[in-house]
């Protein structure tokens, strides 16, 4: 399981090989549970891995940030931004619009 209140960071296949610093991120909640971001509309909940497999690099979050930020507060924020990313088509193309 991952450091509660962290960052995590799980290579993808093939793109991190070619290029070392593209990853994916996920966060975990005060129990150490990560949640990815997976696509339109799907979150990943896992004790153990992301979207792309087990993470390889943790970062914990320095209380020092959040102090005053009880567990309960911290899961909730999560939680709400995962029914969120749920109800919305995301992107990550970027959108022009062309005018002639």
């Amino acid at each position: 399981m991952a450091p509660s209140r962290s960052i995590v960071w799980a290579p993808i296949p093939c793109l991190s090989s070619l290029f070392p610093m593209i990853g994916h991120f996920g966060i975990t909640d005060s129990t150490g549970i990560i949640h990815d971001f997976g696509g339109d509309f799907y979150v990943n909940r896992s004790e153990t891995h992301t979207i792309f497999g087990l993470p390889s690099l943790y970062s914990q979050l320095s209380e020092t940030y959040w102090p005053t930020i009880s567990d309960e507060e911290w899961d909730n924020a999560i939680s709400m931004a995962m029914a969120n990313i749920k109800r919305n088509v995301i992107t990550s193309l970027p959108t022009t619009v062309t005018t002639l």
